[in-house]
């Protein structure tokens, strides 16, 4: 039975039931209900209760009174009607777990959304008691959620800038960083498309205009057509310092709003480049079509692969991170040490991320 969870937070005389969208945060409330039974049903302690639907399992987690940005993703209808009828207090199978629930939120890069959403299931089930909130938005609207206290988590592919760093110092905090995985940075093209192997200097000319068509190495005689994450994804400035050399994107580059819209762009454009993070490509399958990358004209191209990029064989990898503030909950860092442990490390593996060496090796 799949099971989701909904997360009401109780604020004065009413209810805030709470989920999240695709980039952020939505907000149904106030909704009224019967405070005097909440309230009773509050006084003998029970924190959470259960109602089965269909085939979804919906689970109510009673909240105290705090900041409005308690979230949790649940079918919001459901949510919405139970509240509205009144069904909370009349629900069979209640459990009530002790009261020290800790609820994390992460926010950041949507290369790393998945994996970090895979570690808070795997969590969730392994401390029942805690509760993970994972979005997306990129990895600099994670770091600026950080910086702001919105966040108690930032994930990133990228390493803080200077200039997020004296922004914590302002806030009288500091940003600790914690390596967590590598990725593979992964140059797709359209199947259609019969080149197959590209040098780094290749790239770079497609990727900033300086080559227009493909017909100059050996492809169609179309334009090309480049598909790039937006300016606040880590995995954009990661490639414009590491493959761009800092030089801009094409003039008629599409900046597009999450890695999935750029493989869905590149698997209807014949004449399209993009780049993902490898486990989006190895999910898109036959889709899209991986470009192999030689270090310079003349060497063997390598396609990407754990081997091949902890081995450094193939040229476009780095690092993956989260981030805590020293103004983080104390209860973030069980779940940083979490990602890092054995088990963390497999689910890396099985999401088609590259793990930390010295996690499997100390089979932590």
């Amino acid at each position: 039975m799949a099971q989701e969870i909904c997360y009401i937070s109780f604020w004065l005389q009413t209810v805030h039931i709470f989920r999240p969208d695709g980039d952020g945060f939505f907000r149904l409330g106030p909704v009224f209900v019967r405070i005097r039974t909440v309230v009773g049903l509050l006084r003998n302690t029970p924190e959470q209760m259960a109602l089965n639907q269909g085939d979804v399992s919906v689970r109510f987690r009673f909240l105290p009174p705090m900041p409005l940005r308690l979230v949790a993703p649940g079918p919001l209808w459901l949510c919405g009607a139970l509240v509205l009828f009144g069904l909370l207090g009349t629900t069979s199978g209640c459990f009530f777990p002790n009261q020290s629930s800790h609820l994390i939120t992460i926010k950041g890069s949507d290369t790393m959304v998945h994996l970090v959403s895979e570690w808070a299931e795997a969590y969730t089930k392994a401390y029942p008691d805690e509760v993970v909130a994972v979005t997306g938005g990129g990895s600099g609207t994670g770091v600026a959620a950080l910086l702001n206290r919105n966040t108690d988590i930032a994930a990133t592919s990228r390493p803080i800038k200077h200039e997020e760093k004296v922004m914590a110092l302002k806030n009288h905090a500091d940003l600790v960083e914690h390596v967590v995985a590598r990725d593979g940075v992964v140059m797709i093209i359209n199947p259609l498309n019969p080149i197959n192997d590209l040098s780094m200097d290749q790239l770079k000319d497609l990727l900033t205009g300086k080559t227009p068509n493909w017909k100059s190495m050996g492809g169609p005689n179309e334009t090309v057509l480049v598909f790039s994450r937006e300016s606040s994804s880590g995995t954009f400035a990661f490639v414009k310092d590491d493959v761009l050399k800092k030089q801009d994107f094409s003039d008629t580059a599409r900046f597009m709003p999450s890695t999935a819209s750029i493989i869905e762009s590149v698997a209807t454009t014949t004449s399209a480049i993009g780049y993902v993070g490898l486990g989006y490509a190895e999910k898109a399958g036959n889709k899209i079509k991986v470009v192999r990358v030689s270090k310079a004209a003349g060497q063997p191209a390598v396609a990407p692969s754990l081997a091949t990029i902890n081995s450094g064989a193939y040229p476009i990898s780095r690092p993956l991170y989260l981030y805590t503030s020293t103004l983080s909950p104390k209860a973030a860092m069980p779940f940083i040490d979490f990602t890092k442990s054995r088990q963390g490390q497999q689910i890396v593996i099985d999401n088609g991320y590259i793990p930390l060496k010295q996690a499997i090796a100390s089979g932590q």
